[in-house]
């Protein structure tokens, strides 16, 4: 069934709205293809949205110290982000780049746009993708933000457990360690749609489009 790959979380009620900034080109771009560009969180600027592909983990063998990324065995992982925040200028500011300089069409070409959609829209939306991309699970999750000198420790505790490093694997195991940040950024409000394959056969794709 495709509803038990599309994970809703709890406190996000159905007409609750949410918004997005889109840089003006990416947004003509969705509209004209219909597709919504999940990305992977490797090449976003901030490393430390994805904290657990920074962790390192030893054990030894033979006498011998050996290493292994937690990388190696994260569930792979596409996402977009979307906010509580209503009217953000640091959100707008973030987004937008404008060209002082230019006049015309080209002083406005990378400024933001603000799109407004509701949980329940999401949701219907990633239960089409979910009955199209049967290898995935889709979660739509509220963002929590850690204090800087307990970020990402919530998260490495996780390892101490039963499951150990393979407590990431798992694509349930993965979004939670997508939805933990340092609280300086508390003031983005943050919801995200993840996109997590069951298996690594993709690993290593930058981006997924998916029609909207």
């Amino acid at each position: 069934m495709t509803e038990s790959r599309v994970h809703i979380n709890p406190v996000l009620k159905p007409d609750r709205p949410l918004y997005r900034i889109f840089q003006y080109p990416r947004f003509i771009q969705a509209l004209d293809e219909k597709e919504l560009a999940l990305v992977t969180p490797g090449i976003w600027p901030d490393p430390d949205e994805d904290p657990m592909a920074k962790v390192v983990l030893e054990h030894d063998v033979a006498g011998r110290t050996k290493q292994h990324p937690l990388s190696e065995y994260l569930s792979p992982c596409w996402a977009q982000c979307w906010s509580d925040a209503a009217d953000s200028d640091v959100l707008l500011r973030a987004y937008s780049i404008l060209n002082s300089d230019a006049e015309g069409p080209e002083r406005t070409e990378n400024e933001g746009v603000r799109v407004k959609t509701t949980v329940r829209s999401l949701t219907e939306v990633m239960t089409t993708w979910a009955e199209a991309m049967p290898e995935h699970h889709f979660y739509l999750g509220q963002v929590l933000y850690d204090a800087p000198t307990a970020f990402p420790q919530s998260l490495i505790n996780r390892l101490s457990g039963p499951a150990a490093h393979h407590c990431f694997s798992s694509p349930h195991g993965r979004a939670d360690s997508m939805l933990t940040k340092r609280s300086i950024f508390k003031h983005e409000e943050e919801v995200r749609i993840l996109a997590i394959e069951s298996y690594c056969a993709r690993r290593g794709a930058q981006s997924t489009e998916i029609e909207i």
